[in-house]
Parts: C-alpha cells; structure tokens; sequence
C-alpha cells in the first residue's frame, strides 16, 4: 500500500513536470510572438536538434543528475547548497588529473579517479556547511562566494602550471586506462550515463530505507522534534552537504572521462546552478532528478542550435525553465492555467443542452 502511494507520488510529480513544461513552452510562444519571432520556428529547431542530437542529451544530464542530487541532497537536512559550480570544477579538475598523471589498471582507474573527485567535492562543500555549524554563517552565501574563489583558483591553474595545450587552458588528456567507453559507438554519452542513474537510484534507496538517511530527512522537516530524539542535527547537515558536494565532483569526473578527456576552463559555467533549477523542479526527489535534469538538456541542447540557427538567444533557454520552476512552486497556478484553456477553448453548449 504504501509503495503504491509512492508510485501514484512520482506519477503525480512528473505529470506536474510535463504539465508545467507544456505551458512554458505556450508561454514561450507567446512571448516570441510578441518579439516577432516564429514560436513554431524557434521550437522545430530546438525540438529537432533534441532528436537529431538525443547523444548529446544524453551526455549533457549525466553531471547534471547529479548536480541536481548535489541540492537535492543537503535541502533534505535544510541546508542550501549553492556551490556546485565550484564543487563540479574541483571534481572534474582532480579526476583528470588523475587520470592523465596515475597510471593504473583499466577497471580501477575510473573508479580511483571518480573517488579522488568525491573527495574534492565533498571537501568544497565541507566548508561553507561547517562555517555555518559552528558560527552561523550563512551557506547560500558562503558557497555562492567559494565557486569565485575556487574558479579563479582553478582559471589561473590551467592557465599556467596545468596547461597542455598552447590554444586551449586545459590540462593533459587523461590515459586511456581512465576513459568511460562508449557502449555504441559514434554516439556521445558513455558509460557514465548508467553510473549517473544508479547513483539517482541509490540516493533514493538511502533516503528512504536507511535509518541515516531518515534521520537526514528528519532533521530538515522538522529539526527541533529531531534534536529532542537526539538526533545530532549539525552532524546530518554536514554530512548532507558533503554527499552532496561529493557527487557533484564525481558529475564533473564523469563528463571528463567520458566525454571531454581533459579538463578545459569555463566548460563546465553553469552545470552547478542548472542542478538548483532541476533540483527545484524535483522536489527534490532524486528519481523525479531523472526527469528534470532530461528536461533542461533537451532545453539547453535544443537552445544552442537556436542561437546558431537564428537570432534568438540562447539566453531564452534559462528564460523558458525559469517559467517553469516558477510554475512548478506554485502548483495553484498550474490548474488555474489548465482551468482557463479548458474554459477558452472548450466547444460551447447547445441550447438544448443547457435547457
């Protein structure tokens, strides 16, 4: 019975999804009208680059599965984590390293180098949560200013002692004992992309039938009935923002063995505060992180080709899932939309009928 719940729970969560993204994209519409532009034209092409390029869908929400999961996580103990741009940064950053300057055998390398990442992460987000356990600080803040310092630490880092390359501030590709195959070949994602959902899978099993991973969720609804358990409230917050900033790393690391095999500056801008909007979009539900973060790579893929394809920019993408995370934390206003184009366009009664 209570799985049952759960399940017509998720079903409930991703129809409010595919609802609040079918108005965005009318709302969209309407606003490219307004500009001039073609709504049926701007969507054909996003929409076709989506198909065309479903690989780079595929690619592009593996880190942000776990971007998502990297606020997903820390929210359950009502901790807001706003680093992951430096969290990925770091994360991707060490476990090229690793793979390019450790060598070792093929099975274990990746794993080495996605651990390495964790450890990076997971240490990036440490410090704005343990700023704010012992002397209140405020972690929005605190991270939002770390991913500066850790982004210019790391743009100074391939740009002189890392680089490998004279066009690019890169480092060195990593071995190819490191690189996550690709199961089809000439496709873009690669293996990652399995490691990325079983993590999603496994954030979900944790929060739900771990007696830590209760208590986590425990200590964010309700923290003072938590304390009076004896529940160690600073230690769970900690810990939350940890795992989450830890998966961020291996998110970064993922892409990097899979996809870039090297770390290059700036690629990464963004990933980290796409996974608030997907984290938001979610509920916070590491199995609805699934759905949402497909969503914003269809959104930013398709978008891109927009922005080379006509002169709309690609900055509509980060307009269009605004609109949706706007609808979706005011799930009121969804029906209300709903109830006022079923009023709008449904055909009028007959005479007869209304007698």
């Amino acid at each position: 019975m209570k799985d049952n719940m759960k399940f017509k729970k998720f079903l409930g969560d991703a129809g409010r999804i595919v609802a609040a993204f079918l108005i965005a994209l009318i709302i969209g519409g309407i606003f490219l009208a307004f500009l001039g532009q073609s709504p049926i034209e701007a969507y054909i092409v996003i929409f076709s680059k989506a198909i065309d390029g479903f690989d780079q869908v595929l690619r592009r929400m593996t880190p942000l599965m776990l971007t998502g999961l990297a606020v997903a996580i820390p929210l359950k103990t009502g901790m807001l984590n706003m680093g992951g741009e430096g969290q990925i940064a770091v994360g991707a950053l060490i476990g090229a390293l690793v793979g390019a300057y450790v060598p070792l055998p093929g099975i274990i390398h990746p794993i080495v180098c996605m651990i390495a990442a964790a450890i990076g992460g997971g240490i990036a987000a440490l410090i704005p949560a343990f700023l704010k356990v012992k002397f209140g600080s405020g972690e929005v803040v605190t991270s939002i200013m770390l991913n500066y310092v850790i982004m210019y630490i790391i743009k100074y880092l391939t740009m002189y002692p890392l680089r490998a390359s004279n066009n690019m501030p890169q480092t060195a590709d990593v071995l190819d004992s490191a690189v996550l195959a690709r199961p089809v070949q000439g496709q873009q994602w690669a293996w990652g992309l399995f490691i990325a959902l079983g993590i999603c899978f496994l954030m979900q099993f944790f929060l739900e039938k771990t007696n830590k991973g209760l208590e986590l969720k425990s200590a964010g609804l309700s923290p003072l009935t938590s304390k009076y358990q004896g529940i160690n409230i600073r230690t769970l917050s900690l810990l939350g923002m940890v795992i989450g900033g830890a998966l961020a790393g291996v998110g970064g690391t993922l892409e990097v063995l899979g996809g870039k095999y090297a770390y290059l500056d700036g690629y990464f801008d963004n990933y980290g505060w796409d996974g608030v909007a997907i984290c938001y979009m979610a509920k916070g539900n590491p199995i609805v992180v699934i759905l949402t973060s497909f969503i914003i790579s269809v959104i930013r893929v398709g978008a891109a080709a927009l922005d080379r394809k006509t002169n709309i920019s690609v900055f509509f993408s980060i307009a269009l899932y605004g609109v949706i995370i706007i609808l979706l934390v005011s799930p009121h206003l969804i029906q209300i939309i709903i109830d006022f184009f079923k009023k709008r366009f449904a055909p009028k009664e007959t005479a007869k009928e209304e007698a």
